[in-house]
């Protein structure tokens, strides 16, 4: 059936009718979330240390605030393990997680958490790696080169601290807890490099995304340790990036809202963002519990391999 240019002029006009209505329910839902929650609380896992952490991600804490007109606190905690927590407790409504701690939270809360947004690199690219580092001054050329050394790792529920080294170590036939004499884990990527640095480990995993952005380039830039003075060994296959993941139980309105707050921020607020970046990110990409399955099945692997051990 032809549509003449009267049904046109009458459907636009019905549109624009709808549209204060769409606009003024859009508003109501927004006010609603917010009387609901008049402070938003948002954690950061501790994969640098804690004042960095803080430091780093207090220009997000003021974006939101200026964004949604509430109080928002953010905290870090002295493992993953509590940001897991906080989030089953529902004491945090929104949080940064690597993406094995995200899998952990989706394992623990019964699926009650949802990826938002995740970071992409500078070239637009959600994915990083992990590297195993040595020191400079180190013979080893390769993790076989290891055997029988001593190795550090980040966190248990880190992805690239321990989670996909772990999982891959074991696949090629060098499984961590037999192939080295000792391992431990440091507490944070920062703490990893410092370890080997000082000598108190041979090896150690930290993340890595590319020859200008990983946790040692950042430390040389910040002379936390010396320029060139750990180098890598081994590269996993890439891992997909970090997610900022919220509740499920938390309102549609709100969960949207924060989502379009995140997308919009390099645009909105790019200070801030380059801030909490470290200006080494293009920009959010929408969030999917689907590219984190690879990771559940590599936890869930790291879980059969200590039983049966």
């Amino acid at each position: 059936m032809k549509t003449t240019r009267r049904q046109i002029i009458a459907g636009a006009a019905g549109a624009a009718l709808f549209a204060p209505a769409l606009a003024a329910t859009r508003a109501q839902a927004q006010a609603s979330w917010r009387a609901q929650f008049p402070t938003l609380n948002v954690a950061v896992i501790p994969s640098e240390n804690q004042q960095t952490v803080m430091s780093r991600y207090t220009a997000l804490q003021e974006y939101f605030a200026k964004s949604f007109g509430v109080q928002v606190r953010l905290f870090t905690a002295t493992d993953y393990a509590g940001i897991i927590e906080a989030v089953k407790s529902k004491r945090v409504e929104l949080a940064f997680f690597g993406p094995a701690s995200y899998a952990r939270a989706f394992e623990v809360t019964d699926g009650n958490v949802e990826p938002l947004v995740i970071e992409a690199d500078i070239n637009g690219v959600a994915a990083y790696r992990a590297v195993m580092i040595v020191r400079k001054d180190s013979p080893a050329q390769k993790i076989e080169d290891l055997r029988g050394k001593t190795l550090a790792f980040v966190d248990p529920n880190s992805t690239s601290g321990f989670v996909a080294p772990n999982f891959f170590l074991s696949k090629a036939g060098t499984p961590a807890n037999t192939y080295f004499s000792r391992t431990g884990f440091a507490g944070s990527h920062d703490n990893v490099a410092l370890a080997i640095v000082n000598g108190q480990y041979d090896a150690g995993f930290v993340w890595y995304r590319s020859a200008t952005d990983s946790v040692f380039q950042r430390m040389w830039d910040k002379n936390l340790i010396a320029k060139d003075s750990v180098r890598v060994v081994w590269t996993s296959p890439d891992i997909p990036e970090s997610p900022w993941a919220a509740r499920k139980d938390l309102p549609q309105a709100m969960r949207d809202d924060l989502r379009k707050a995140m997308m919009d921020m390099p645009t909105n607020d790019p200070a801030g963002f380059r801030q909490i970046t470290e200006g080494n990110s293009k920009g959010f990409v929408l969030g999917s519990h689907a590219v984190y399955e690879p990771i559940i099945e590599m936890i869930k692997f790291n879980q059969a391999q200590r039983r049966a051990s």
